[in-house]
């Protein structure tokens, strides 16, 4: 059996139960729009007005529900699709979880910290601690179905550890490998690798936000995906609550490339801010933005 297809049946298992529980077992539900509006420089086509960042995140409507047992569902319908999307899916995400123990539906694989890989994908995930060591673990099983990403991931560690990935078509999604490529730069469905290597370390210390984290990609489900290597590392400082500067270096070995970062969240009220954006590869601007974040 196709474990996408079980994933699909799981997910659509725990939906009817949702549905025979009815909204009297519904603590809360709240509706909501992250609004991420920028005007991106970016040296190609894609230029101009868009209602995504540099950074993939996406102007979402967002249904967030609460049941009385404390499990948490969550939906989130994107406003724009972004150029070479290889997933054809309306939804950005849906899924339902017990928070900090499982969680089952589509939704973004966390991968180290995060600053490399994010695939978004249907997947069911567990989050453990081995006692006898503090360490916390997640597995995750994931299935997008054909020429996208599927496998399994496992995570060993908090601030810092050790991940890998391992099945097909990692790092196709539009919001992985941000570091070093633009949103719309997906190489597309099949042509993702089948295994991955990551370690990261982040820590926080005063305002200061460090993080470092390097990724192996391996054996390519295509020709044209060639072993890869790409690091990340940065600070972020916060000198206040909603005002941040971040500086950031990434190198990707497929490029031969180095890209240099600067970014700032500027808190203008209390659900309105905004983001300038500029990022240098091999000393020449590459992408530029100004991003307006609005939460209704």
């Amino acid at each position: 059996m196709k474990l996408g297809f079980f994933l699909r049946c799981l997910t659509g298992l725990g939906s009817m139960a949702l549905a025979s529980v009815g909204l009297a077992q519904i603590a809360s539900l709240k509706a909501t729009m992250d609004l991420h509006i920028s005007f991106q420089e970016l040296g190609s086509d894609a230029s101009g007005f868009h209602t995504y960042d540099p950074f993939g995140r996406f102007s979402v409507f967002e249904l967030n529900a609460l049941t009385i047992q404390d499990f948490h569902i969550f939906v989130a319908q994107p406003l724009e699709r972004v150029p070479n999307d290889p997933d054809h899916d309306s939804l950005q995400s849906y899924y339902i979880e017990n928070p900090d123990v499982w969680r089952v539906g589509k939704q973004f694989v966390h991968f180290g910290a995060s600053h490399i890989l994010k695939d978004n994908v249907l997947a069911v995930r567990s989050d453990q601690v081995i006692a006898s060591l503090g360490l916390p673990v997640s597995v995750i099983a994931c299935d997008g179905g054909k020429n996208l990403p599927q496998g399994i991931v496992v995570n060993f560690g908090g601030n810092y550890g050790l991940s890998i990935a391992v099945g097909d078509n990692f790092g196709i999604s539009t919001t992985s490998l941000l570091a070093v490529r633009l949103p719309s730069q997906s190489p597309g469905s099949g042509n993702g690798y089948r295994r991955v290597y990551d370690a990261w370390y982040q820590v926080n210390t005063g305002h200061y936000h460090y993080w470092a984290e390097a990724a192996a990609l391996k054996n390519g489900n295509s020709t044209t995906a060639l072993d890869d290597f790409v690091s990340s590392l940065g600070v972020t400082y916060y000198p206040m609550p909603r005002k941040s500067v971040t500086f950031s270096i990434a190198h990707d070995s497929n490029q031969n490339a180095d890209f240099y970062a600067v970014s700032a969240e500027i808190g203008l009220a209390k659900n309105l801010s905004l983001g300038p954006f500029v990022r240098f590869k091999n000393g020449n601007l590459f992408d530029a933005s100004l991003s307006l974040n609005i939460k209704i």
